[in-house]
């Protein structure tokens, strides 16, 4: 899903970019999907809003690694 909006995310606004990233988590747990991290007992589901800033983490890395792609895996 990343891959799907990563033009129209790198073209938003600050504040549009959060509302997609949460329309994101909305999607995904609406197909019974979680986010979860790993703790001492095992996993457990994260709040919504440590998911929104997960994705948009993901779109931010996704970035990162085309830009270095761009310049022939030279650091940017």
């Amino acid at each position: 899903m990343i891959d799907e909006y990563e033009c129209a995310y790198d073209a938003m606004s600050r504040r549009a970019k959060t509302i997609l990233a949460g329309a994101l988590v909305e999607l995904v747990q609406s197909r019974q999907g979680r986010f979860l991290k790993q703790d001492g007992s095992g996993w457990v589901e994260i709040p919504d809003a440590m998911a929104r800033s997960k994705v948009a983490n993901c779109f931010r890395s996704l970035r990162l690694r085309n830009k270095k792609k761009g310049n022939g895996g030279a650091a940017v």
